[in-house]
């Protein structure tokens, strides 16, 4: 199953996976980490966004 996440007023978007679509709390520990140590949890993995 997919998600469609649209940013910039509907704009641009991106068809997801699901397990790429993160709760509250998910988000809260990404940025924390982020925030504190520079980089994100070794379990997540960045992926390109891109415009179409």
């Amino acid at each position: 199953m997919t998600e469609v996440i649209a940013w910039d007023d509907g704009r641009s978007s991106v068809e997801v996976g699901q397990h790429e679509v993160f709760s509250w709390e998910e988000s809260a520990d990404l940025f924390a980490t982020y925030y504190l140590l520079g980089d994100l949890p070794a379990r997540y993995a960045l992926r390109p966004l891109v415009s179409e």
